[in-house]
């Protein structure tokens, strides 16, 4: 049986020389034992410095609460340490276990039966006014190095102060990456997925390789040094391999993902199907609407009404499912109200809320580009059609900038608009996500 809290060497390692040094880090691959070395290191502190107050923090409120703490949590039962009789959050410790607080107020702040407390934090809320003896980071490789200095401005509270940050290897922090690889580095483990294997599913590993692209693999996987800033954003696009015939199908269903920019408004059509080692997605066509061909119609109802020409077997029998910029979502200053974008789409494309995948906020662009370059670099078939003459010069010239970031400094350089990459990265995260596992 699989049990992830049983530490390994690297794990121990990072245990062990992190004693040595006021700052250390553990760098580690998916799945790697970050988040638990991290917990293991917080609970040793918790042990054997409960005069000091303690700290563990994450770059954001989400990560802390959705995968920090409930990660320490399962640290903390696995050692019999349950909430309600070992440590209380959130209140005064005297009337609970008999000691006087080390805080003026409770809130973030955890408190043990042995005297110990610790504040949990995010970088987005960040701590004023108090000194910390050990502290403990979570997933910082894309935090701004001038906050972590400001925590490290906090280790005022012990003659030894110690702080450990664990995190994947920083793809679009410069700061980070320098801490970590420059010519003076700080002390830190570098530790593999496969430095973890004992712990994860069998196969998990290889299951990586089949589905990740070379780059995210190495930096990913294995942990090391890739600068993702000066490619092309879909670095795994391959002319010759992923542009070809393909045709509209008219028995299957027609997969519409939309960028809303003024002129040009685009949308991508795609059809996909199969599974497994048959599963194929192909874009078989795109609507590129400028101001010029849309008359007295809005910019929808000229857009939607090109889709529906385009596939009349489609249109006839309802068979699409949409998607796309979840920036439609806003209502529009000029329109009634209740109405936007999307409620314009599902009017004249004349298609049920059911058939609409729109999140709440367009997808992470780092989430975003691993998937892409996952998906064009081992998806068993992902083809365009030549007709994508503005889908297939994105994939083939849209650059990155500051990691994952798509160059858009000038939508006067057709090279630097990128609508119909981004219509096609919102179609993949709505209907082929599962193909990246985390």
């Amino acid at each position: 049986m699989l049990n992830d809290l049983i530490l390994n060497l690297k794990q121990n390692e990072t245990l062990t020389e992190s004693l040595k040094h006021r700052l250390f880090a553990f760098v580690g691959g998916i799945r790697g034992g970050k988040t638990i070395t991290g917990s293991h290191w917080a609970l040793r502190n918790i042990l054997t410095r409960p005069n000091e107050k303690g700290g563990i923090f994450s770059n954001t409120n989400k990560q802390l609460n959705q995968a920090t703490l409930s990660e320490f949590i399962k640290v903390l039962d696995y050692y019999g340490l349950h909430r309600g009789v070992y440590y209380v959050t959130g209140k005064d410790p005297e009337r609970f276990f008999g000691y006087k607080s080390k805080f003026d107020r409770h809130d973030g702040v955890w408190s043990f039966a042995n005297g110990a407390q610790v504040i949990v934090f995010s970088i987005e809320t960040m701590i004023r006014g108090i000194e910390l003896g050990w502290c403990w980071g979570d997933e910082v490789q894309d935090a701004p190095v001038e906050s972590l200095n400001v925590v490290l401005g906090r280790m005022s509270g012990s003659a030894t102060p110690n702080t450990l940050w664990t995190m994947t290897p920083p793809a679009n922090n410069p700061g980070m990456d320098n801490l970590i690889y420059g010519e003076n580095p700080i002390p830190h483990v570098i530790s593999t997925t496969y430095d973890n294997a004992a712990n994860l599913p069998e196969g998990y590993v290889e299951g990586l390789r089949e589905r990740y692209d070379d780059l995210w693999f190495d930096r990913e996987v294995l942990a090391k040094r890739v600068t993702m800033s000066g490619r092309n954003w879909l670095y795994a696009f391959d002319r010759t391999r992923h542009v070809g015939k393909v045709e509209y199908v008219p028995d299957l269903p027609v997969y519409v993902s939309i960028d809303f920019n003024v002129s040009p408004f685009v949308a991508v059509l795609a059809q996909r199907g199969g599974g497994g080692r048959q599963a194929w997605v192909h874009y078989f066509d795109e609507v590129v609407l400028r101001d010029t061909e849309v008359g007295s119609r809005t910019y929808i109802q000229a857009l939607c009404e090109e889709i529906r020409r385009r596939t009349p077997q489609a249109a006839e029998r309802n068979l699409y499912y949409v998607t796309g910029d979840a920036s439609g979502r806003a209502q529009s200053v000029i329109s009634r109200p209740g109405v936007n974008y999307w409620t314009e789409v599902a009017q004249y494309l004349r298609v049920g809320y059911n058939k609409m995948n729109v999140p709440s906020s367009n997808p992470p662009l780092v989430e975003s580009r691993r998937l892409c370059n996952a998906i064009f670099a081992k998806f068993p078939d992902i083809k365009i059609s030549p007709k994508c003459a503005t889908l297939i010069m994105d994939c083939e010239f849209v650059k990155a900038k500051n990691g994952a970031e798509i160059d858009k400094s000038s939508r006067a350089n057709v090279h630097q608009r990128a609508d119909a990459l981004d219509a096609l990265r919102y179609d993949l995260q709505a209907n082929n996500a599962g193909w990246v596992e985390r």
